[in-house]
């Protein structure tokens, strides 16, 4: 936001520093840099959360310490100290107390630091550490069934639109798939309603990008609950022929709240069930607009390649499995060192 991050890349090149990301800070290294650990936090990579988790020092820049980022406060990197860079002096040790604070925009700070360095620094066990954490607990994307798995499909829509097109998401466990598995070339990038939380974001997010990169590849990853908040918006993108491509991953159900009822509600589901949603494809269709369904994992590549290739506005209906939860997850009451990769019952 404040336009460092290009000199936030060279600060990380002369330092040679493990990064990891906010939800909000995705992008700010490229997805395949070696200092990139992933974002952090409640949904964050479990190589990120045991980094920061391990680390004697972190250097936090523009970040608030928000309840999804540390988890319970008291656990959270309880070995570090923290510097901690801020345009908003009120942030700086709001939450967390900071053993040094600046109260400045990035950019002159960051610049200052490249000039102090005088090299990297030399934590070579500490960078090979996180190498170890990250080939670790890598993801595997092949799990034992042949429906679509959302991970896996993202992963490989992000690497076919390449790393010069723009993502938006709604609200729910699809935006942590999108944040955990799609490749942010930069923040720009990543359009998220944050922690708003608001549900029927991501179209209109869309359709504003498209107008402001009318040459871009502009994708929104919506959910079934989301997407019908703003689906009157299906119209705008015919009436000014925009080539949004969405991609509607469709569980039936109210995701992460339903995952939240399941794991900690003993199951008592209320509200979540979408079932009776409607004939997505039909409903896009009847809206002008192209639109095919994806059922399997056998669909999945050419689907991809059909969202892509289409000329105008389109729609991809991806049908998940309506029990499929969203790992990693630290549950609620605990620090980033408790982290459930499946069902723990």
């Amino acid at each position: 936001m404040s336009g460092a991050v290009d000199v936030f890349r060279r600060f990380v090149e002369a330092a040679r520093l493990p990064c990891v990301t906010t939800l909000k800070g995705l992008g700010l290294l490229p997805p395949g840099h070696v200092a990139n650990l992933g974002m952090l936090g409640m949904h964050g990579l479990e190589a990120a959360n045991r980094a920061v988790q391990r680390s004697d020092l972190l250097v936090v820049l523009g970040a608030r310490f928000d309840d999804r980022v540390t988890g319970k406060l008291a656990g959270f990197a309880p070995g570090a100290r923290v510097l901690h860079v801020d345009i908003d002096a009120a942030e700086l040790g709001k939450v967390r107390a900071a053993d040094v604070a600046i109260a400045s925009d990035l950019a002159p700070v960051l610049s200052g630091l490249i000039a102090e360095l005088g090299g990297p620094l030399e934590i070579a066990d500490w960078r090979h550490e996180c190498a170890q954490l990250r080939e670790r607990h890598a993801w595997d994307y092949d799990p034992p069934h042949e429906q679509v798995y959302a991970p896996r499909f993202l992963k490989a829509l992000s690497a076919a639109q390449g790393p010069n097109g723009v993502i938006t998401c709604d609200v729910g466990q699809h935006q942590m798939w999108v944040a955990q598995h799609c490749g942010v070339h930069r923040p720009e990038q990543h359009l998220s309603s944050g922690g708003l939380g608001t549900m029927g974001y991501g179209l209109p997010a869309a359709i504003g990008a498209q107008v402001g990169r009318p040459d871009a590849s502009v994708i929104n990853v919506s959910g079934d609950g989301s997407f019908m908040m703003n689906v009157q918006e299906l119209a705008t993108l015919v009436r000014y022929q925009l080539p949004v491509k969405i991609v509607l991953l469709d569980n039936s159900c109210l995701g992460m709240v339903r995952q939240w009822q399941e794991l900690f509600l003993d199951a008592r589901y209320s509200e979540t069930d979408l079932s009776d949603n409607p004939d997505f494809v039909g409903l896009a269709q009847a809206f002008g607009l192209e639109a095919f369904r994806v059922s399997s994992r056998e669909q999945e590549a050419s689907a991809i390649e059909r969202l892509l290739r289409t000329t105008g506005p389109a729609l991809a209906h991806v049908v998940l499995d309506p029990k499929a939860n969203l790992w990693p997850f630290v549950p609620p009451g605990h620090d980033n060192s408790t982290i459930w990769t499946e069902d723990p019952r």
